[in-house]
């Protein structure tokens, strides 16, 4: 497995049939260009694990006005300690006075925007690829295909958009009973994958797969809940599947929560808890500070596909990666 996202995306590859011989490695690199799309921010006095709802009588929703690029914001582009864009203000309406704000609920559009190269740091190397950069002419088909990177040495990265694949985050994992959090900390098991892989019609559950290998003709490991190519769900047919590649979204890092990703969804909600509860003041307006790195933010799968009769098919396919986050609330 491989951590991946904001989240942990795991991604579960395997070569079964004796005709493909697939190998798969990983590596990390920085992006130059990193854009987000926030959609909306809350202050919260509390909130539903379930749900990823803010609760209380005093939730505070802050007016976006940023406007600029359609909205999006380079986390990568600006210099260390410099405003890379501002989301909005606390002036309309005005912040209620003694009331205690432990939660920032952000609302994230899930399709992202990266520039950058990642080399492959595998040593020996079993694909034979050696690196891996953005190319905006590659399009995602569906909101559960993996997105495909350029593999060419002598090519120059540019923007692609990076949707986050279906799969299951904190919503499912609760509502399968897989849940070792609190409302201060995160749920660290990813358990709830064993769900998926015993039932694919699952809350959440989705198997993804990669074009290049779909073309070459292996076969991929759907689920029922994709419209499935087996009959009924579970692990029987395993073995007559060539591949398969999941996601999963519930066990956070700096933030406490994620919703599930599923395909009709076109943002995600993450659930971040502040380190020190911000009580507000009257005549005061705090400042809300978010700081991001995007060190190793960017995650790419290498892979070399080998059929008998046909050409090997060699590349990469490219993910959000884990962008560092902090967040403070203060005066």
């Amino acid at each position: 497995m491989m951590n991946k996202i904001f989240a942990i995306f795991s991604v579960l590859l395997i070569s079964t049939v004796s005709l493909f011989a697939a190998d798969f490695e990983f590596s990390t690199g920085d992006p130059d260009i990193f854009k987000v799309k926030p959609i909306s921010m809350q202050l919260c006095e509390d909130w539903n694990r379930s749900t990823g709802v803010c609760e209380g009588d005093n939730n505070y929703t802050i007016v976006k006005t940023m406007t600029a690029d359609d909205g999006r914001c380079d986390i990568a582009g600006a210099t260390q300690n410099a405003i890379a864009c501002t989301f909005g203000s606390f002036d309309s309406p005005v912040l209620p006075s003694a009331v205690t704000y432990p939660y920032i609920r952000v609302e994230l559009s899930r399709t992202m925007w990266l520039r950058g190269s990642v080399t492959n740091t595998n040593s020996p190397s079993s694909t034979g690829v050696s690196i891996c950069h953005t190319d905006g002419t590659k399009t995602q088909a569906n909101n559960s295909q993996n997105a495909e990177g350029n593999s060419a040495s002598d090519f120059t990265p540019t923007l692609q958009a990076l949707t986050f694949v279906n799969g299951p985050g904190n919503e499912a994992s609760i509502a399968g009973g897989v849940d070792n959090g609190t409302k201060t900390s995160a749920n660290t098991d990813t358990s709830y994958s064993s769900t998926c892989v015993s039932d694919a019609s699952a809350q959440g559950c989705s198997w993804n797969s990669l074009p290049s290998l779909v073309a070459q003709g292996a076969d991929h490991f759907i689920g029922a809940s994709n419209g499935s190519q087996i009959s009924g769900v579970g692990t029987n047919n395993w073995a007559a599947k060539d591949y398969y590649m999941s996601a999963g979204y519930m066990a956070s890092n700096e933030h406490i929560w994620m919703s599930d990703v599923e395909e009709a969804d076109t943002s995600m909600i993450l659930m971040y808890v502040l380190a020190t509860p911000y009580t507000t003041k009257a005549g005061i307006t705090p400042t809300l500070k978010m700081s991001f790195s995007v060190e190793d933010a960017l995650d790419v799968d290498f892979f070399k596909s080998e059929v008998g009769g046909q050409d090997d098919v060699l590349g990469c396919t490219v993910y959000v990666g884990a962008p560092g986050v902090s967040i403070l609330l203060y005066d």
